[in-house]
């Protein structure tokens, strides 16, 4: 008689075997972010339970960002699959496009990635069997992001802590992450220099179109912005959890949930900038704890801070019971746009320590989906080494492609704006090799031939432009306006080293109005690459095959590292590289 108590040995499933597809036909009163999340959701859940075979619940949904709304008479298409199944959760990937159904033409309205956990009869996690991604390579490229996603929404606590301690310095960085609204872009004052609107007319190059919402430094009298408080974007909603609104399970849908938050907080954007607001993305979603049937569902909503052309909200939802009293039910973030892509005409100023700490943390939620949006657009990106072979070419794409972005700067539609503060502006390009760059610009009002050699220069006046360098100098010089350098930059983590790059550096002054400065990350024979210079210990033990050897080697270490106390070790080439630098940056 067999062993009934033996396990059975786990089946490995296959990610092509979760796809779940959905498919709804837009009605005459339109579609909104709310029932889309609703589908979402739905389509979502039932890919998890097949994977799963266990009745499975909504953990979190995350990088949700809306591309297209559907018009009336459209099919909208909804495909989810699970992209990874990690040891008690897993990430379930979800697609939306919509169809014109007469021409057949297909658009994208939005992606986005739900964390599903399921749950045994005791209603406790339980362990999900493997997952195989197959021999398609989508599918290997979704499976191998779903960990990447993963490490960044693990991390995400300590990446927004690390910005909110970086605006509580005050320190400086070329991210500009410190930029902190004040009322002084009302109030400022511009000393005894005055100028008239048509002077800065004549003196800025800016467009019309964006003349107006930068402020200019010092020399130019800087538009004047109303200030707002948080609380005034304050709203409040309280919806009744009715049986319609349960899901098999007898909880509310997190789908109607998410739907409520969005609502409520669609309103607190609208009060805020006092125009029409579009969701735009959802930063995350996170649900804490199940709400059921009778319960009272609380929405409180605030915007937490004010960009160009959008603004972050947060909202909460706490369930209350009665009888039992209120218990934390989720959290959740979303961006929201202006309709016609104008800039919001009102400035965020937060007054007390909660308003400060929301409106700093709104920017370490910024870096994560920077981050995300690197992990989802990542390519092999090879750093080429350089030789007398590989000279010409490297010297010639790397004024080329800085060209290539420059020539598309006049294109509103090429760059998203992030920041915009006095004369600083920050803005990312995802061209159609899916490489997102960055482009930061500033205006200063001196000589180009003085501005291009404090930019080029490392021992005098780097450090005072630049507060996250440490040292640097060259290392090689190639001809006239080509060297090779090296720089040793410091983190903003005190507890992290320093990180150095070893880059080309091609410069160009001859060109009639135009000065540039180009950098390249390369390989270079006088900068080897140390295995210590990696953080990870994990990547430190995969770089390195010996490492293993280690511990059948400890003997001869021992030996060997006696021997070099009395024998003197010539510095490495690497060594004498950062000696240099040292000496170089001064």
């Amino acid at each position: 008689m067999p062993d009934e108590d033996k396990d059975e040995p786990e089946v490995t499933a296959s990610v092509n075997d979760t796809i779940v597809v959905l498919t709804k036909v837009v009605g005459r009163e339109g579609l909104d972010g709310a029932m889309l999340l609703e589908w979402m959701d739905i389509t979502s859940c039932m890919s998890a339970e097949k994977f799963s075979g266990m009745p499975s619940v909504t953990a979190a949904m995350d990088d949700v960002t809306m591309k297209y709304a559907p018009c009336h008479g459209e099919a909208v298409v909804v495909q989810a699959q699970v992209n990874r199944a990690f040891r008690t959760s897993m990430e379930v990937g979800c697609k939306v496009w919509a169809e014109t159904l007469k021409t057949g033409v297909q658009k994208d309205i939005c992606r986005a990635y739900f964390t599903f956990v399921s749950l045994g009869p005791d209603k406790k996690k339980k362990k999900l069997p493997p997952l195989t991604p197959g021999t398609d390579s989508d599918n290997i490229r979704r499976y191998a992001q779903a960990l990447e996603r993963r490490n960044i929404r693990i991390s995400r606590k300590k990446v927004i802590e690390e910005t909110f301690q970086v605006m509580l310095t005050r320190s400086k960085s070329i991210t500009a992450l410190d930029y902190r609204p004040s009322s002084t872009l009302t109030k400022r004052s511009v000393g005894s220099v005055t100028s008239t609107m048509d002077e800065e007319k004549d003196r800025s190059p800016v467009s019309q179109a964006r003349r107006g919402s930068i402020a200019f430094l010092s020399t130019t009298k800087p538009e004047v912005l109303l200030s707002k408080e948080p609380v005034e974007s304050y709203t409040e909603s309280v919806e009744m959890v009715l049986p319609q609104h349960a899901n098999h399970m007898g909880n509310c849908f997190g789908g109607r949930a998410m739907a409520w938050m969005v609502d409520c907080a669609l309103v607190s954007a609208t009060r805020f900038a006092r125009t029409d607001m579009v969701l735009l993305s959802i930063d995350q979603i996170s649900f804490v704890n199940p709400v059921m049937v009778g319960d009272r569902f609380n929405v409180k909503c605030q915007v937490n801070h004010s960009f160009h052309d959008c603004v972050e909200v947060g909202a909460r939802a706490d369930a209350f019971t009665l009888g039992k009293g209120s218990k934390h039910a989720l959290s959740a973030y979303f961006i929201f746009e202006t309709r016609d892509k104008s800039p919001v005409q009102f400035l965020l100023e937060p007054k007390t320590a909660s308003d400060m700490r929301r409106h700093n943390e709104a920017l370490g939620r910024k870096r994560i989906r920077l981050k995300l949006e690197q992990v989802r657009n990542r390519t092999n990106l090879q750093t080429m080494r350089y030789t007398e072979e590989s000279k010409l070419d490297l010297i010639y794409w790397n004024i080329t492609n800085i060209m290539r972005v420059y020539n598309r700067k006049l294109l509103a539609d090429a760059w998203t704006i992030h920041y915009r503060a006095e004369a600083m502006e920050v803005a990312t390009q995802t061209g159609v090799d899916k490489v997102t760059c960055f482009r930061a610009t500033s205006k200063v009002y001196a000589p180009p031939e003085l501005v291009f050699e404090v930019l080029k220069d490392f021992t005098k006046y780097r450090k005072k432009w630049d507060l996250v360098y440490d040292k640097g100098g060259v290392v090689q010089k190639i001809d006239e306006s080509n060297d090779i350098v090296h720089l040793v930059m410091k983190t903003q983590n005190p507890t992290q080293k320093s990180r150095d790059f070893c880059l080309l550096r091609s410069w160009r002054s001859d060109m009639e109005d135009l000065w540039i400065i180009s950098y390249r990350s390369i390989k270079h024979h006088l900068l080897p690459e140390d295995d210590d210079d990696d953080d990870d210990p994990q990547n430190k033990n995969k770089s390195n095959p010996n490492n293993k050897n280690k511990k059948n080697n400890n003997n001869k270490s021992a030996s060997a590292s006696s021997k070099r106390k009395e024998k003197k070790v010539p510095p490495s080439p690497r060594a004498k590289a950062r000696k240099r630098a040292g000496a170089a940056g001064g």
